[in-house]
């Protein structure tokens, strides 16, 4: 294995490529962009807060320029798109590998077709348009010419290695899912010392000890007075002193055997832990073992004998398609996309507000919760994909989905 050019993390980032070249997502990614150029320029953010504070005369008037300056956007983005199209596509054609040709095209050709055909359909300039056909023409003959090497490509590594590296994923996460046994140490109650007890058999004992001195005096007297008195004394203060005496002893005999057997269950813990970590060990080092005869690496040593420059290809389309994700912020746009589902901590109290006032404006949650405008609409778009007020409907005002509060707390009540 020391000999392989080509690592798993590079195979890994490689593939990561192809699995995203979903249509759905494709476009629904194309429209995030837009939507976070859309908020990037000021111009356009300018508007919006016009066309909020103006009257209805003036809000066509912004409102129509708020459309030209939106289709500046766009006509800048599917241009940029479309070039972005053309260099992958330029690339790809440059792949002497007819093997590693038919792997990228199979995998990149639907993301690149329908990226053509929506920037054809967004892009209004006869020449862009022009250039939108000539790419998807470009892309078909790259597909028919790959897919006359599609007997060789079933037969070779290439054929097998997503769903090998899928497989060793799943394989690495159960790995890793194995627990390592534990075990609870039981401990034996016991009794503790009774201090009340202790302190009762240190006076009993002083006033028994007493008590038979003054009986003895006493017994040395004449008469059979002095005896009843002795037995009386000796009775009242020995008993007690002797049951007390009686049941400390007891007490200790029974702590010497929780001793005892607090150790032994030590010795017993310690044994159990050492023998089930000792498996544990071993079940790791054979399931490791196991992951390293993996048919992906033998898949990984083929592709790097026969195609030697796949990885050079892949980094390359890799490349191409970094530099458009950072110029268009994609990967912010990602990161925000993991956390969409999560709602704003202040999403309840602007649901409320607005079925309250009937009213689902910006400008309203701003006066009222006393929040800025990225705030507000970021709430205002929660509050439209949950279902609480209507979608933007040109200069008309949005609609409330719910008529009081108390339907409100009734969706609330399922959402949670």
């Amino acid at each position: 294995m020391s000999n392989t050019q080509i690592g798993l993390s590079n195979f890994d980032r490689g593939v990561s490529i192809f699995v995203a070249a979903n249509s759905y997502k494709s476009r629904r990614l194309n429209e995030d962009i837009l939507a976070q150029q859309y908020e990037n320029n000021q111009q356009l953010s300018a508007l919006r807060r016009e066309i909020h504070e103006s009257n209805e005369i003036s809000k066509q008037i912004l409102q129509n320029q708020l459309k030209a300056e939106e289709n500046k956007e766009i006509q800048r983005f599917y241009k940029a798109l479309s070039f972005n199209l053309s260099e992958t596509l330029e690339l790809i054609s440059k792949i002497d590998d007819d093997l590693i040709l038919y792997y990228v095209t199979t995998n990149f050709y639907e993301k690149i077709r329908l990226n053509i055909i929506e920037a054809n359909d967004n892009l209004e300039e006869i020449l862009d348009k022009t250039f939108t056909k000539k790419l998807l023409d470009n892309l078909n003959s790259l597909k028919n010419k790959a897919d006359l090497s599609s007997n060789d490509f079933n037969q070779s590594a290439l054929s097998k290695i997503d769903h090998l590296i899928s497989d060793f994923k799943k394989e690495e996460k159960r790995i890793s899912s194995i627990k390592k046994p534990s075990l609870e140490l039981i401990e034996i109650k016991r009794n503790r010392v009774n201090i009340l007890r202790t302190i009762s058999i240190v006076i009993l004992g002083l006033t028994t000890l007493l008590g038979v001195l003054i009986s003895l005096g006493v017994l040395f007297s004449s008469g059979p007075i002095p005896m009843i008195i002795f037995l009386l004394l000796t009775s009242v203060f020995g008993i007690p002193f002797y049951m007390l005496l009686k049941k400390e002893r007891n007490w200790r005999n029974e702590y010497d055997k929780f001793i005892k057997e607090q150790k032994e269950n030590r010795i017993q813990f310690d044994t159990n832990l050492n023998r089930l970590n000792t498996e544990y060990h071993n079940k790791m080092l054979e399931e490791k073992e196991n992951l390293l005869n993996h048919p992906l690496y033998d898949a990984i040593m083929e592709i790097n004998e026969r195609h030697p420059d796949f990885e050079k290809w892949i980094s390359s389309v890799n490349e191409i398609e970094t530099t458009f994700a950072n110029k268009w912020g994609l990967t912010d746009i990602q990161d925000q996309n993991k956390g969409k589902n999560k709602l704003d901590s202040s999403f309840f109290e602007a649901a409320r507000l607005v079925v309250q006032n009937q009213l689902g404006s910006p400008s309203l949650l701003q006066r009222k919760m006393k929040c800025g405008f990225n705030k507000a609409n970021r709430l205002i778009k929660q509050l439209e994909e949950n279902g609480v007020i209507s979608e933007e409907n040109g200069v008309n005002p949005r609609k409330i989905l719910f008529a009081n509060l108390v339907e409100l707390n009734q969706y609330f009540e399922t959402m949670n």
